[in-house]
């Protein structure tokens, strides 16, 4: 379901991107980028065919994905519970 598979997305993008981090701080700051993306991005990307090939290894190709599920990001709290499941 679209939902999982926005859930799994998420939790790659912080094996990849925030490993360190709590899953709060790592919430936080995915939040942040995901702001970042929306804001400036999220409208282009809808009519690109593929991603980009520059947002790989990046915030912007786990954005790219989930935008296109479509799943929407989810608030603080859900992000942690979600980021704190392991794979």
């Amino acid at each position: 379901d679209r939902l999982a598979r926005r859930d799994e997305q998420l939790r790659a993008w912080r094996a990849l991107l925030h490993p360190e981090d709590c899953a709060a701080q790592a919430a936080a700051q995915m939040l942040a980028e995901a702001t970042r993306y929306e804001r400036r991005l999220a409208q282009a990307d809808q009519t690109l065919a593929q991603m980009p090939d520059g947002y790989r290894g990046t915030p912007r190709q786990y954005l790219f994905t989930i935008a296109r599920i479509p799943a929407a990001m989810p608030g603080q709290r859900q992000l942690q519970t979600i980021l704190s499941v392991k794979i």
